[in-house]
């Protein structure tokens, strides 16, 4: 009879290697390091920003990640080019984009919102809830090299404060237009944390064969460190759903919610999206 200590010494050995993590700011990236000393699991953490961080996507691929993490926009475009894993995106949330909304209404001038997607599409869904009392204008972003540009711009116009995209908030306030962006908090950090742990743990044990274990079950002990290859990422097929041509115009982060409850729920519900099994709602 197997025992819940022998499937636990069963499960395979999480490697570092396994999920990657990008931060495309300097803060998320020192908020990430102390979580990632803090961890009871290994994962790789990396700057990355945007369109430079499909390449460094695609090398983690082929080094054997599992799992992707990152924010935003850099999120989007990493799944657009590398269909064929999941990468887990840190929410930011609608509460968050409100408050810097009703931030920069203080300042009573024309308001500069610019982001890529998830926070422009928080923004649409709050604005006609939102009495600003002030003219505003949506930019939508679409590459890093316009963005130094499009803040020039900004400012010529007359408007008085920016918000949204952290990277181009940045720049805006550099030039001397006061700013406000969304930060990511502990709790949403390690929400997305804790669903790339689960994802990995999922799929390393689907990969787990005979051939990685001894002939109890129990892992091979015979090999010394350092003797094994490096592992690389085996061929893998896209999901079906991404193969039927079915696109979600909708994500977790469209659905409004404050209580714990729905927390709870909303983290339940994105480990169980990850899986291509059916799956019972009651």
């Amino acid at each position: 009879q197997t025992s819940a200590r022998d499937a636990a010494d069963n499960e395979p050995v999480m490697q570092q290697n396994e999920i990657v993590v990008f931060a495309p700011t300097m803060d998320l990236m020192q908020l990430l390091k102390e979580l990632q000393d803090e961890s009871s699991f290994p994962f790789t953490l990396q700057f990355g920003l945007y369109d430079g961080a499909i390449a460094q996507a695609r090398q983690a691929m082929e080094d054997g990640a599992n799992v992707l993490v990152s924010r935003g926009e850099t999120t989007l475009l990493i799944r657009k080019e590398l269909q064929e894993i999941p990468v887990v995106d840190i929410d930011i949330p609608d509460s968050d984009t409100l408050e810097i909304l009703m931030q920069a209404r203080d300042f009573g001038g024309p308001i500069a919102i610019l982001g890529y997607g998830p926070f422009l599409r928080g923004a649409r869904r709050i604005m006609p809830f939102l009495k600003l009392d002030v003219p505003y204008e949506i930019f939508q972003l679409t590459n890093v090299a316009e963005v130094e540009g499009i803040m020039r711009d900004i400012i010529r116009r007359g408007f008085r404060v920016a918000v949204g995209n952290p990277f181009a908030v940045k720049i805006g306030i550099s030039m001397g237009l006061p700013g406000f962006f969304s930060q990511t908090t502990r709790e949403q950090a390690l929400i997305a944390l804790t669903e790339a742990y689960n994802i990995n743990r999922l799929i390393t044990s689907r990969n787990a064969g005979p051939a990685a274990r001894g002939t109890s079950g129990s892992r091979n002990a015979a090999a010394a460190p350092g003797d094994e290859a490096p592992r690389k990422r085996p061929p893998q097929k896209s999901k079906p759903a991404r193969n039927s041509g079915f696109i979600a115009y909708a994500s977790f982060s469209d659905v409004i919610h404050e209580s714990p409850l729905m927390r709870r729920f909303m983290q339940t519900a994105r480990q169980v999206a990850a899986l291509d099994e059916p799956v019972l709602i009651t």
